[in-house]
């Protein structure tokens, strides 16, 4: 199996986990220093949902910072409810 960047398992918990760093200079603003979410059961159903993620994890940064981005303009928003979002507010 090839290394997926952002999928990881996490310990004590089933299924695969995105997980993507929020920038050091929206970590304040946002209050917390990393996304997690569950993406799906087995590999192949959480890369199918990565993108998901990846572009909310885009608008929560465009949102946070007033920057836009020409790609960001073409995405679309995650079809899964922001309920099913976490965050770590852990300090490292």
């Amino acid at each position: 199996m090839s290394k997926t960047p952002y999928i990881k398992r996490v310990p004590g918990r089933s299924g695969f986990y995105a997980q993507r760093a929020v920038p050091r200079p929206l970590q304040e603003k946002l209050g917390n220093k990393t996304w997690i979410r569950k993406v799906g059961n087995t590999m192949q159903e959480a890369r199918r949902n990565l993108a998901e993620f990846l572009n909310f994890t885009d608008l929560e940064i465009v949102n946070a910072s007033g920057e836009v981005n020409e790609a960001l303009l073409t995405t679309s928003t995650p079809s899964l409810p922001m309920a099913s979002y976490e965050t770590s507010k852990s300090r490292v």
